[in-house]
């Protein structure tokens, strides 16, 4: 698609120029983690540091009526960010979870002060866990904030609260394990909108809604 798209895409809005000239990109990467895995209090804190060199993107140059004129482009690019979770036991069948994430793109060259487009703002949230007599159930709370770091015909998107629970049981059926599950997503019917899509304000993310199941592992 990078290399040879020439017209419209209609299931982003966009009209795209493909470049058959683009060359492979290059990655340096440094990502440090810490880890506990034992004990009441467990954590895992990554930090990582990218610089990609000849990062392909689609670079938008035109927007009219909602329509994007986008071109692959290469440019050098640097990537940061931090991702980590902290989990506490509370009782023997009771846990919480404060979770979060963040990461910051740029062009590395001459426009070293340009965002590259659609990424996602920053994240952060808490979950409780439990354990009743074979049944797993859960429940988080998480903030996705607005995102302000915008390039050139992109808009900003307003910051979310979500609130999803879940619960789930493991049974056998006959000689196949299978797993009994309900979710519940979007409790608080809220209108979100997901940074990372070109169609945004068209396709917000899915309003309250309720899925159960069953999982077969063969």
């Amino acid at each position: 698609e990078e290399l040879f798209a020439d017209g419209r895409h209609l299931a982003t809005r966009t009209i795209e120029r493909g470049n058959a000239g683009l060359n492979r990109e290059t990655a340096r990467n440094v990502d440090l983690t810490l880890r506990k895995l034992a004990g009441a209090t467990q954590f895992t804190v990554t930090a990582f540091h990218k610089r990609i060199g000849d990062y392909i993107y689609a670079n938008t140059l035109d927007a009219v009526d909602g329509v994007r004129l986008v071109e692959y482009a290469q440019r050098d690019a640097v990537f940061n960010g931090v991702e980590g979770q902290i989990r506490r036991k509370l009782a023997p069948t009771v846990g919480a979870t404060l979770f979060g994430d963040l990461v910051r793109a740029r062009l590395a060259d001459g426009d070293g002060n340009r965002n590259l487009p659609r990424i996602p703002a920053a994240r952060y949230g808490v979950r409780l866990d439990t354990w009743v007599q074979g049944w797993d159930a859960w429940m988080e709370f998480y903030r996705v904030a607005r995102q302000t770091r915008v390039e050139d015909f992109e808009t900003q998107t307003a910051g979310y609260n979500m609130l999803n629970l879940g619960v789930n049981r493991n049974v056998r059926l006959g000689n196949t394990q299978a797993q009994v599950y309900v979710t519940a997503s979007n409790l608080g019917n809220v209108l979100a909108f997901s940074h990372t899509s070109y169609i945004k304000e068209a396709a917000p993310l899915l309003g309250r809604r309720v899925v159960a199941g069953v999982r077969l592992q063969f």
